[in-house]
């Protein structure tokens, strides 16, 4: 029960003094963000309506932890060098399992090649000794004639000893190393030497071709890889060209960010339209008999190819009336939520406004890409000298009736070896998913400092990126391990489940591989939920120094309570994502491939610099320049989430000072409006600033020394209630 004094000082806004003088709250302390009713919340004067904190060392058990586990990798790292050799995963080996330039003695031949058998024409044999391939220093070119060591033809003796009827026969297979002629060949990968299609073309589809046990990947591969080292010229400056598109991109977006949005909110409610009634066409067509559409239905649904018939035509029904009840949802959420969208919209203006202001953040996405693709590089480069240091046991493939061999191989690990490469798999995907974390963090701290700077804003802050880093790598890096621990958890358990789904596939095992399919799409959808909260929760650490826990609760209020907003803005800035990946990446394959094909340098078969597969060219410039724009993109994404998330803290905790931060796009759209007077029972007056983004009681509780709730309109009836 609380004293009357204390009543009343909560229905004026204010703590209770005893008869000392000294203020006293409920539980001894202040609650955490301040009271609209506050003077603060309403000062435009206040000297930081932020309510931003000094960085302070957060989760520091989750560092120690991550810290030791890091300890863990190295030494396995340590381990895999000592006694990996990655070459055992690539290199061929010989009929007597030799591993070509790796097993003592071989180290100088590290190709291989297939001698020949049956007759000779102009050099070269009918028939290749599939069986039995040998190792070589090089690969015998046109022209060229070397005597190589072939295992020969296997012959039988029989010996007979004793006397009738008494007799034993003893039957012996001799195969002896004989000489041979070598033949035309072409060096694939620095691994293999494969016949010359220019003068062996049989004996080149037999090897290359698309039933032959090596398909036509090598040969097109050679050429392709041939043909990327010929133009690297074209491909850079295409690459750089796909930088300046993402520019563009944002500053169309910049410019025109209100008709774009709404352009892409009507093209995701039809695709998802569309994209439902596609997946229930094949119930449709099933149950009317139309068996020509239905079979034409069924070649171009990617489920059909997983799974039997059956099994995918009812995947395909309860995924096509998934999609179209979120199809009845983005409907209802546009039909009531106008404010919510022109919110996105401002959101997207000043997130474009943010990134071309702040010249450091357009960096960021080319430094992302480079961080990212290191740490990627350097993690398996060590997978792969883990895996070398299993058992290795060779296999023939079986082709035709004919085993080939020098090719295929497994390797079996003791149980301190596959428990070392379950630590290191999970030890890539949490290494991973911090380089994520830190450079969400990044974001949200370098776009925090710039709404918090008064306008006219300028350039921001000085060098936000390297501040963010300095404050994510000694502050919150136990934060930023505890977050990117739940997701990596997530990711090892889908690899786990998509491992055991194949493996009760190739058993034919339905019932397992049902089973286990289930799982994992749960455990996705688990995933992508804590993606989004981590990455809200990373802005609130980014504001508040708060602990994971803490950061996490409050972006789970924050979803919850904007959650119209959240969804438009996330769907809008997917479209605009997915757009721009798109448009940069075909836009770039799309020139280097006319750029190729209409010079002679690259056309003509005499130059130096021909390309002989101009599309595979364009193709993985295009792939190149996709990931180029997903850097763009996501940087662009974050930097929406973070303005909205910040928005919506400034307003909850200094309502009055939103004029002095916001950007005037930001202002105008969302039909933000200052608070001149406070409404009775403790409702905004003033009017304006409603509706979404009105202040939420509680909102982003436990996180500042300030806040007082003790005015609200619920507390004072529970006070006068006695609860």
């Amino acid at each position: 029960r609380l004293s009357i004094t204390r009543v009343l000082a909560a229905m004026k806004g204010k703590p209770a003094a005893s008869a000392d003088g000294a203020v006293h709250f409920e539980g001894g302390k202040p609650p955490s963000a301040p009271h609209k009713d506050d003077p603060t919340h309403l000062d435009p004067h206040a000297p930081d309506g932020s309510d931003l904190k000094p960085s302070k060392c957060t989760d520091p058990i989750c560092l120690v932890f991550f810290l030791a586990f890091l300890g863990g990798m190295v030494y396995i790292m340590k381990f895999a060098l000592e006694n990996g050799e990655p070459r055992r995963l690539t290199h061929g080996y010989d009929y007597a399992g030799n591993l070509c330039g790796v097993t003592p003695g071989y180290e100088e031949t590290p190709l291989l090649y297939w001698c020949g058998k049956g007759l000779v024409m102009n050099g070269v044999p009918s028939d290749l000794n599939l069986k039995a391939p040998i190792c070589v220093p090089h690969c015998p070119g046109e022209g060229e004639i070397h005597i190589m060591p072939c295992l020969g033809e296997a012959e039988v003796k029989v010996n007979l000893t004793g006397e009738a009827p008494y007799i034993t026969k003893t039957s012996v297979v001799v195969q002896s190393v004989v000489p041979q002629n070598s033949y035309p060949t072409l060096e694939i990968g620095g691994l293999y030497c494969l016949p010359n299609p220019n003068d062996a073309k049989n004996l080149t589809e037999k090897m290359m071709g698309p039933d032959g046990p090596m398909g036509s990947w090598p040969a097109q591969a050679a050429a392709a890889v041939g043909g990327l080292r010929r133009c690297y010229m074209v491909i850079i400056g295409s690459l750089i060209f796909a930088i300046f598109m993402g520019y563009a991109y944002l500053l169309l977006l910049r410019l025109f960010a209100e008709p774009l949005v709404k352009i892409a909110l009507a093209i995701l409610t039809l695709g998802t339209l569309l994209f439902s009634v596609y997946l229930l066409a094949g119930e449709v067509l099933s149950r009317t008999g139309q068996a020509d559409m239905l079979a034409s239905w069924q070649a171009s649904n990617m489920l059909f190819q997983e799974y039997e018939a059956s099994t995918a035509q009812l995947y395909s029904t309860i995924a096509g009336v998934i999609v179209f009840v979120l199809f009845i949802v983005i409907v209802c959420v546009l039909c009531v939520a106008n404010e919510a969208i022109m919110t996105a919209i401002g959101c997207i203006e000043a997130a474009c406004e943010c990134l071309f202001t702040m010249p450091s953040m357009l960096i960021q996405p080319l430094v992302e890409a480079a961080w990212k693709l290191f740490i990627a590089s350097v993690l398996l480069y060590g997978l792969f000298w883990l895996v070398s240091t299993g058992e290795m046991a060779t296999k023939a493939i079986n082709y035709k009736g004919y085993e080939v061999g020098g090719l295929r191989r497994s390797f079996t690990f003791t149980r301190e070896g596959k428990i070392m490469l379950a630590y290191y798999l999970f030890g890539y995907f949490w290494l991973m998913e911090i380089t994520n974390a830190m450079s969400q963090f990044v974001v949200s701290y370098s776009v925090v400092l710039w709404y918090y700077t008064e306008k006219p804003k300028g350039f921001g802050p000085h060098f936000p990126l390297c501040k963010g880093f300095f404050i994510g790598a000694f502050y919150h890096l136990g934060t930023l391990a505890f977050g990117s621990f739940l997701i990596a958890t997530c990711r090892f358990i889908r690899a786990v489940l998509l491992f055991i789904a194949r493996q009760s596939k190739a058993s034919g095992n339905k019932v397992m591989e049902l089973l286990a399919s289930c799982c994992f799409y749960c455990i996705t959808c688990v995933q992508k939920f804590l993606e989004q909260i981590n990455k809200n929760a990373y802005i609130d650490v980014a504001i508040s120094s708060n602990s994971f826990i803490t950061a996490a609760r409050n972006s789970f209020s924050f979803m919850v309570s904007e959650a119209g907003t959240v969804m438009l803005l996330t769907g809008a800035c997917w479209v605009f994502s997915f757009t721009g990946i798109l448009l940069i990446a075909g836009t770039t394959g799309f020139l280097t491939q006319i750029l190729v094909v209409s010079n002679e340098r690259w056309t003509s078969p005499t130059s130096p610099h021909h390309v002989a597969n101009p599309q595979f060219v364009a193709a993985v410039t295009a792939i190149l320049a996709g990931m180029v724009a997903t850097c763009f993109m996501v940087v662009f994404d974050h930097t929406a989430d973070t303005l909205l998330y910040t928005f919506v803290w400034n307003k909850t905790h200094g309502h009055n000072t939103v004029q002095k931060f916001a950007t005037d796009t930001l202002v105008q759209i969302t039909g933000y409006k200052p608070k001149s007077t406070r409404g009775s029972d403790g409702e905004e007056g003033g009017g304006g600033g409603g509706g979404l983004f009105s202040s939420v009681v509680n909102f982003f509780g436990g996180t500042s020394p300030k806040k007082n709730t003790a005015g609200s309109s619920e507390e004072r009836k529970a006070l006068m209630q006695g609860h």
